[in-house]
């Protein structure tokens, strides 16, 4: 075997550079022309549909909908008319059936109040219908 002169390079030596320019090349054109090819078959996923009921439809037949508010300095509103938790628990047991209540906290509030709340009324067998949070400034207005 010869030696290779000064300058050139061995011939068991290969360059790696252009081996990953070629096979990122040849990814590429792989990913690009794979869904053209003759044969592929396009499968159509039929997903379910949910209805969705408005916040302006109410869930019960004629009874007006409760809202219960969680406001940013930790008063608890029932249909406009601040009330501690213990009032909130005996509210929930004498509604009618449905139980449905929609709950809303600030969106400062804290989550540990809300959460109390929320599970204070699941324990009276209450559904909350949304919860959802008050836009920043609703505590002001009242």
């Amino acid at each position: 075997m010869l030696a290779p002169s000064p300058g050139e390079p061995a011939d068991d030596d290969v360059d790696l550079v252009n081996m990953i320019d070629l096979m990122t090349m040849l990814a590429a054109l792989l990913m690009l022309l794979l869904p053209t090819l003759p044969g592929q078959q396009r499968q159509l996923v039929n997903l379910p549909v949910i209805n969705v009921p408005s916040p302006s439809e109410s869930p019960s037949s004629g009874a007006d909908l409760v809202t219960v508010q969680l406001k940013a300095d930790g008063n608890i509103l029932w249909n406009d008319d601040t009330v501690t938790l213990a009032e909130v628990t005996e509210r929930a047991k004498s509604l009618d059936e449905p139980r449905v209540v929609r709950f809303a906290g600030a969106e400062d509030a804290q989550y540990g109040p809300s959460e109390l709340i929320c599970h204070t009324l699941h324990q009276c067998g209450v559904t909350i219908q949304k919860v959802a949070h008050l836009p920043k400034g609703a505590d002001d207005a009242r």
